[in-house]
């Protein structure tokens, strides 16, 4: 599992790192963090990004050169199915991020409490949206994510799938 942390304070940066690692050796789960610390532009953000596929991202909304919101935008443009958590010391910012489906809010005075919480729900989140069914149709296999599809039909040995 990719994780992506960008904060452009540097102690929330290493509380998030460090809750994050040790999750995932509590939890016998591979996971891979890659922190970028007051990012200058979301050109080297989007670079990392592309490169190791995130499953993840923790945003500050509010960093000294980059605006969480848009990043965010970027990132689920690139990767639709990447969880966000926003990092925030704001809450005002919270209508924004439904416009790029902010999976949590995690204010900064609340990170000790609910920062294990949450990402405990982000990974069961990227689990259940890479549960993937394959078909071939006509030799070509398709992907299909479980989460798509509605129902499957049976009739006289011909399966019907409804997404």
């Amino acid at each position: 599992m990719n994780v992506l942390i960008c904060d452009d304070e540097r102690r929330d940066l290493q509380m998030v790192r460090l809750h994050v690692e040790q999750f995932g050796k509590d939890q016998q789960i591979d996971v891979s963090i890659y922190t970028l610390w007051n990012p200058k532009s979301s050109a080297e953000i989007m670079a990392m990004a592309e490169k190791h596929e995130m499953d993840v991202a923790f945003l500050d909304i509010d960093m000294e050169k980059l605006n969480g919101i848009n990043l965010a935008r970027k990132l689920r443009q690139e990767n639709p199915g990447i969880v966000i958590i926003f990092l925030t010391n704001f809450i005002q910012y919270a209508p924004e991020g439904f416009e790029v489906q902010a999976f949590r809010y995690l204010l900064k005075s609340d990170m000790q409490e609910r920062l294990v919480s949450y990402f405990e729900d982000a990974v069961r989140e990227v689990v259940r949206e890479k549960q993937i069914i394959t078909i071939s149709v006509n030799a070509e296999l398709i992907d299909i994510p479980v989460s798509h599809i509605l129902y499957l039909e049976s009739n006289l040995r011909v399966v019907t799938m409804h997404l």
